[in-house]
């Protein structure tokens, strides 16, 4: 009989991996959602504040993040080891550092002269270990309202309503257009309406302006969350008068 104790290694213990703080921290704040105008420039915000804990080397990634989570986010620029790197993409040469040296902690970055096709939403990831964070921030770029054309409708007839059309045929949809009186502090007549019922919906608003006030000067002002223009449409009540073209 073999008498000879087992050889076997000794057990091993398995250390649980040490819990990490983060302690880096992205102190940008503000909307995370912003709306610009095409050909404006824009600041996106990232910086950050590093403690004593994040002693690995500094590693700062901008990537404009795919809508697709399963294929992997573009890289545009980054900063590592003291060097700033600009990878191949639709917006080199329009996307840089705010700072000549983003390790003092801002990796802002500025947008100029956007398109339409810049529309996307972009991340910042700032890491030093063990220390790591991220912020992202869509940005919307539209087309700005074109100054309006307007132009009157008249029957010809007196005492008939008046209609009033406005159209800017340049901007960014859905556009919010909005009338005031301007040839004097009446308003516009109480009974008028705009965009009127009842009808086959039309590319530009209307508004249809009641028999109380004989003459006056109108504005119509076509809005997005990127700007408003103007746009002037007259009309008076008298009769036999063709109907008039008017451009803002």
């Amino acid at each position: 009989m073999n008498n000879t104790p087992n050889s076997s290694s000794p057990p091993t213990c398995t250390l649980p991996p040490q819990a990490v703080s983060n302690a880096l921290k992205i102190t940008s704040t503000g909307s995370q959602t912003v709306y610009v105008a095409e050909h404006d420039d824009i600041q996106i915000g990232c910086t950050f504040q590093l403690e004593p804990a994040d002693k690995g080397a500094l590693d700062i990634e901008w990537s404009i993040m795919n809508p697709d989570t399963t294929q992997l986010d573009r890289v545009i620029l980054t900063y590592q080891h003291g060097e700033q790197f600009a990878y191949d993409n639709p917006l080199r040469g329009r996307f840089q550092f705010t700072e000549t040296d983003p390790s003092n902690g801002n990796a802002s970055v500025r947008i100029s002269t956007l398109r339409i096709t810049d529309t996307n939403t972009f991340q910042c990831k700032v890491k030093q270990a063990p220390g790591i964070d991220s912020r992202k921030v869509t940005v919307g770029v539209h087309v700005r309202p074109q100054e309006p054309e307007c132009w009157t409708d008249r029957s010809g007839d007196r005492d008939q309503d008046v209609t009033l059309h406005c159209v800017s045929h340049r901007g960014s949809s859905p556009l919010t257009y909005t009338w005031n009186r301007v040839s004097d502090s009446r308003g516009l007549p109480a009974r008028s309406t705009t965009d009127l019922p009842g009808k086959p919906p039309v590319p530009f608003p209307e508004f249809c302006a009641n028999r109380q006030y004989p003459s006056g000067r109108f504005v119509a002002s076509p809005s997005r969350d990127v700007g408003t223009s103007h746009g002037q449409g007259g009309w008076t009540r008298v009769s036999a008068l063709p109907p008039v073209a008017v451009r803002g």
